[in-house]
């Protein structure tokens, strides 16, 4: 891990932003839009991090192709935005952003599967994908890629066995 760096003039803000589309949301409206041109306009805005949370998916090539456009200007977190039905009426959308370091594959996978994502893309279409709070199948986020020496961050009311 990296040590932490002192500045000289004290605590330095930064502009995050923690709910970011691009184009591979069904509903982004400029899908001519390019990864370079994201990044640049990212970066002339000042935002230091951003996290990338399209409507249920995580277009890992397209977050690895932005981190490349924004060097070390631009620190590029997956995510994802997914729909509930926990309003009632009216749904509720979930932001889950995710470690940068984190096994992305293995994550987005483990989303796809248990929340059926693209079973549902299929049959209802991107207005029709929804999530259950907690998925029919029990399993396991890990912060980082360090799986047989993490403990699981997330257990919400199972028994976890190690």
């Amino acid at each position: 891990m990296a040590s932490p760096v002192h500045n000289p003039r004290g605590a330095l803000w930064r502009v995050w932003d923690l709910h970011f589309h691009t184009p591979s949301s069904y509903d982004y409206k400029e899908k001519s839009v390019v990864n370079r041109d994201i990044a640049k306009a990212l970066i002339s805005a000042g935002v230091s991090v951003v996290a990338i949370t399209d409507h249920h998916t995580i277009d890992m090539a397209r977050i690895e192709e932005l981190r490349t456009f924004g060097g070390e200007d631009l620190v590029v977190l997956p995510g994802i935005e997914v729909r509930t039905e926990l309003g009632g009426t009216e749904s509720v959308h979930l932001i889950g952003v995710l470690p940068e370091d984190c096994n992305l594959p293995l994550a987005w996978d483990t989303l796809r599967v248990n929340y059926e994502l693209d079973k549902q893309l299929a049959e209802r279409g991107d207005d029709g994908v929804y999530v259950e709070p907690v998925p029919k199948q029990p399993f396991l986020i890990y912060l980082d890629n360090a799986y047989s020496q993490r403990k699981p961050v997330l257990s919400e009311g199972m028994n976890v066995q190690q």
